[in-house]
């Protein structure tokens, strides 16, 4: 193989493979904001049948309908489960490495969680809802509270044992 030709791959390779990596990243980036998708997986995370197996949840509603998740999630029970918020990198060292080594996500420190309703005076925030006939819980994201939801999602609330 000639030198030129050497230089060309060892050029030409590393491009190729960065071009592929960023069209793949964007493609198949999940859409909406960083910030509310990771204030909507701690709500996903804290509902999964294995967190309320481990929680406080069924001890107090053992018969857990959505709302009664949704009013639990924001009891004094409940907020204790909750990741901390990340105010600092030397909070993130010190109770973020034990929370993220559990699997639970980190609430960022620019997005609020509300239970049933919007709160008009915050900006960024998620809304836990509830649709007890269907056995929904009910999120939405706003990055603004005087415009539509930027996000929304919906899950059943699967009790351990009863999926």
């Amino acid at each position: 193989m000639q030198q030129s030709t050497r230089v060309i791959l060892l050029l030409v390779l590393p491009l190729s493979i960065y071009a592929i990596f960023f069209l793949l990243k964007n493609c198949c980036e999940p859409e909406g904001d960083p910030s509310l998708r990771k204030g909507i997986q701690l709500v996903r995370y804290l509902s999964a049948p294995k967190q309320i197996k481990q929680s406080s949840f069924l001890a107090i509603y053992p018969q857990g309908k959505p709302s009664d998740f949704v009013n639990w999630m924001f009891s004094i029970f409940g907020t204790a489960e909750w990741s901390p918020p990340n105010f600092s990198l030397e909070m993130e060292e010190m109770e973020g490495t034990q929370t993220l080594s559990r699997g639970m996500p980190l609430l960022p420190r620019d997005v609020r969680l509300f239970p049933f309703k919007l709160n008009a005076e915050f900006g960024k925030q998620v809304v836990v809802k509830a649709d007890d006939a269907a056995g929904l819980i009910l999120v939405e994201g706003y990055l603004d509270p005087k415009t539509p939801p930027n996000q929304s999602e919906q899950w059943p609330l699967t009790l351990p044992g009863n999926h």
